[in-house]
């Protein structure tokens, strides 16, 4: 016998992810699209304050253009996980002895 079948339930389930899965370009979502347009944004900061701190000038206008982009994004993103939360009906994951996915994503959603 192999191991999945010596495992039953929610520990086969926690182990084995042998559910139907869409591919990633199919599976990709608006709030995933934020995500990514703020984690762009926080490597473009990243590269700001280093190349600052190595001396490059940057304007505080610009400076400033930049961190209410990422306040743009970073609310954005957070507020349309809220809503998807609420509203997703494929987001629970039903497998036995798993979390409540809708939840879970809910409230890492609204710390954002």
């Amino acid at each position: 016998a192999t191991l999945p079948d010596l495992l039953l339930g929610a520990k086969r389930n926690l182990l084995f992810d042998d559910g139907p899965r869409a591919n990633l370009v199919d599976a990709l979502r608006f709030r995933d699209l934020l995500c990514l347009a703020f984690l762009v944004w926080g490597l473009l900061l990243a590269g700001l304050n280093v190349g600052g701190a190595f001396g490059m000038s940057i304007g505080s206008e610009d400076y400033e253009r930049v961190l209410v982009a990422g306040l743009f994004f970073g609310a954005l993103s957070s507020s349309s996980g809220v809503l998807q939360a609420l509203s997703d009906s494929d987001l629970p994951d039903r497998r036995p002895g798993l979390a409540a996915e809708a939840r879970l994503f809910g409230f890492f959603s609204a710390w954002g």
